[in-house]
């Protein structure tokens, strides 16, 4: 039952209540003055009577009243009561039950998750997803929709929270994903960051960025379910694991994959990521050329105006040639795969823990792993730019390798490294190098 019904059922039985009090006590009247009528023959008592019936049928008329009156006002009371409520939702853009408009229909939603329909045909009853997620209309208007409960008969109710793509006249890009606090910093309710802070955030919080402006500003959907904004500055797509001192423990047993040695140099001084996905083509039985795969299927941009989540700064041909994250080398995969009407497809493990890698070694899957160029120093964050609203921050030293396998005897990965060949690595070393470029893993397997 909606909200406008159980006001409506219940502004009724108070009416009701009311006016069965007003019956009782005319009906009470009535009565009365029959009863003069007949008890005539004894004077005195009938006098009495009458003079006490009368008297109580006025104090029961003014009772009457009065709870008439107390009801009618309390009915008001609640009525505005609920009013209020409802225009508090209204004004943050809240819809419960439906969306605002009629016969709204989700055509698909940003996350890919499924949307389960309505027996009426139009409204979504339940969102396929343990907690929110973001649905786009036939009409470009996006909504945040979660359940924060359920009705009497136990279907979920639904509410959806409007993304707006404008706050305080700046327009946000459409986003979905995950970000991070990589510094400590403020949430604001207003898109120019004016208004006293909702509350701080400290390093590594997490929250789904929904949209960014050209000027660095985040729009962001905290644990409230409640849009904020932040300085994109102090937040990073990825999250690094600061817990160097965790100690993997490795089966107590040499394990290693082999497959063809790939060199970035002479042709890619700077494509250690591409040639490391050769090699893993290649032991998957794909006859590959790095320099076709680096040419061909991955995605490149100028410095200054790439995004290394999204391609690679530069060119791996050139000496000058930065890098790229997963996320590039994913996608670089996915394109010749699927010209190859491939069964295989690349997966962006990112943010998994060490062991994942090691799990998928005993199924006998290689893992594209980024770590270190030069192990022995630690990396450091460098070149800072903005790039379509973005903040980016280059890791110096970034390098990428095959773990093909590991010893456990004696503490070591095993990497077939494009720059240096097959090498073994100190375990720990690796571990802490792994999660100081963020976690990063890509792994080909069936789809």
């Amino acid at each position: 039952m909606r909200n406008g019904q159980k006001r409506l059922l219940f502004l009724s039985l108070v009416i009701l209540a009311a006016l069965t009090l007003i019956f009782l006590g005319k009906d009470f009247v009535d009565k009365s003055s029959e009863g003069e009528k007949e008890s005539a023959y004894v004077v005195e008592m009938g006098t009495a009577l009458g003079n006490f019936g009368r008297g109580f049928v006025s104090v029961v008329k003014n009772c009457a009243q009065k709870v008439s009156s107390w009801f009618v006002k309390t009915a008001s009371n609640i009525k505005t009561f609920f009013s209020n409520l409802s225009s508090r939702d209204e004004k943050n853009n809240i819809v419960e039950d439906t969306p605002p408009s009629p016969n709204i229909e989700f055509d698909f939603t940003d996350s890919g998750e499924m949307l389960e329909e309505s027996d009426d045909g139009g409204n979504v009853k339940k969102v396929i997803d343990d907690s929110m997620t973001i649905v786009t209309n036939s009409s470009g208007v996006r909504y945040l929709a979660f359940t924060p409960g359920s009705d009497l008969s136990g279907i979920d109710i639904v509410r959806y929270l409007i993304i707006p793509a404008e706050s305080f006249g700046i327009s946000f890009r459409p986003m979905q994903d995950l970000v991070y606090a990589s510094s400590d910093t403020n949430l604001y309710l207003d898109a120019k960051l004016q208004t006293t802070s909702v509350y701080p955030v400290y390093v590594g919080k997490s929250f789904t960025r929904t949209g960014i402006s050209s000027n660095g500003i985040y729009q962001l959907v905290d644990s409230n379910k409640q849009i904020v904004y932040a300085d994109g500055s102090a937040f990073s797509r990825l999250k690094e694991d600061k817990n160097y001192d965790e100690k993997v423990e490795l089966p107590q047993k040499r394990l290693e994959l082999e497959l063809k040695l790939f060199l970035q140099n002479p042709e890619l001084p700077n494509g250690c990521e591409i040639t490391s996905l050769a090699m893993v083509l290649d032991y998957l039985g794909y006859k590959v050329d790095k320099c076709i795969l680096a040419d061909d299927y991955l995605p490149k941009g100028p410095y200054g105006k790439a995004n290394f989540y999204e391609e690679y700064i530069g060119n791996p041909r050139d000496k000058d040639g930065l890098g790229c994250y997963a996320p590039v080398i994913v996608d670089a995969a996915n394109k010749f795969l699927q010209s190859r009407s491939s069964s295989y497809c690349a997966r962006d493990y990112t943010g998994t823990d060490f062991y994942e890698v090691i799990n998928q070694l005993e199924a006998g899957n290689p893992s594209i792993v980024w770590i270190s160029s030069y192990m022995d120093v630690e990396p450091r964050l460098t070149t800072k730019w903005m790039i379509d609203g973005e903040s980016l921050v280059w890791k110096s030293n970034l390098h990428c390798v095959v773990v093909s396998g590991y010893d456990g005897q004696k503490g070591t990965i095993i990497t077939y490294d494009p720059l240096y060949g097959i090498t073994e690595y100190d375990l720990d070393l690796f571990v802490k190098r792994f999660k100081q470029y963020y976690s990063q893993v890509v792994i080909l397997g069936y789809k």
